[in-house]
């Protein structure tokens, strides 16, 4: 086992697990049924797109290698099917058991080591930071009752559209329908009882939900940069008093939508680089068209020089 010495006892101390990227060789021998793993969307748009049932990026993995790695490290934190890859936490003992075994192609600190880093070179990116809650929201189980529409609104909707070329979509005829759009961002706070997604909530065009940080279908936490987002797709002003439906405010009000939880608010983890990987392959295999990726992983993570393409899960 390796040791790390204390500079404040003295004492010994063993290594901290750390991150580690595990590539395995090979994915013979799995079953796989696309009819079973694809949801019926998925099916329906592989064949609109005149791709075949499923690739080789979409097996399994061995179970046997997976069940190896697991007994050998503290953590699976991710198993992708695409990359044919597992993302763990391990000690450089356990990494090196890793790199012996027959399934194992190559074992990675992940992330890979940076050659700068913000602390050393005292920048901080001009680019986009993660998302941020830019609204109060409501304490949850309370209600607001949404106050009365004023000729304000109305122009406000239009000039929303008006920025986003809505009119050009309208004059073609499309509105989303029939497509499903995956949303991944820091949360949907306040969403199932927000007027403007009334029409999204009670048609159930909201098929799937999931949070990767926490492992759970309940996505409606975490912060409101979810909902804006999704305002500008599938957002409208409560309906009239004679019941027809309000303004839309986005582009698609008309689509399905998938909504992935993926980013913390306030933090910047390499986690969420993982829960990003993870959503778009459940994406995929619940027939999305479109993913709208609100985040960026800049201003903590990455310099240019770094953006080569290769070194982040994303790229």
């Amino acid at each position: 086992m390796l040791l790390a010495v204390s500079a404040r006892s003295g004492v010994a101390q063993p290594a901290a697990p750390a991150r580690y990227w595990v590539t395995l060789r090979d994915k013979q021998g799995v079953r796989f049924a696309p009819q079973r793993y694809f949801s019926p969307q998925a099916q329906a748009r592989r064949r609109r797109q005149h791709l075949p049932a499923y690739e080789a990026s979409d097996l399994p993995l061995r179970p046997d290698y997976v069940a190896a790695i697991a007994a050998r490290v503290d953590t699976i934190t991710l198993v992708s099917r695409w990359f044919n890859a597992v993302a763990c936490r391990a000690t450089p003992a356990q990494a090196a058991q890793l790199r012996a075994l027959p399934g194992v192609r190559s074992v990675e600190p992940w992330p890979a080591t940076l050659k700068a880093s913000a602390a050393s070179r005292n920048l901080k990116q001009p680019g986009v930071p993660g998302p941020k809650s830019l609204s109060p929201q409501p304490k949850e189980g309370v209600s607001q009752a949404p106050k009365p529409l004023q000729a304000n609104d109305y122009l406000l909707a239009r000039r929303q559209t008006a920025y986003l070329d809505e009119p050009t979509l309208r004059r073609a005829r499309l509105d989303g329908k029939g497509l499903r759009i995956a949303i991944f961002d820091v949360g949907f706070e306040g969403l199932p009882g927000h007027p403007a997604f009334q029409a999204l909530v009670n048609e159930r065009r909201i098929v799937a939900t999931h949070d990767f940080l926490k492992n759970r279908p309940d996505v409606f936490r975490g912060g409101s940069h979810g909902i804006e987002v999704l305002a500008c797709l599938a957002g409208r002003l409560p309906a009239g008093p004679g019941g027809e439906a309000g303004p839309a405010l986005g582009l698609a009000p008309a689509a399905e939508y998938l909504l992935a939880r993926t980013e913390q608010l306030h933090r910047e983890r390499y986690a969420e680089e993982e829960a990003w990987l993870a959503a778009a392959e459940w994406a995929d295999r619940e027939g999305a068209d479109i993913i709208n990726s609100s985040l960026a992983y800049t201003e903590q993570r990455y310099f240019p020089e770094h953006m080569d393409g290769r070194r982040s899960l994303i790229a």
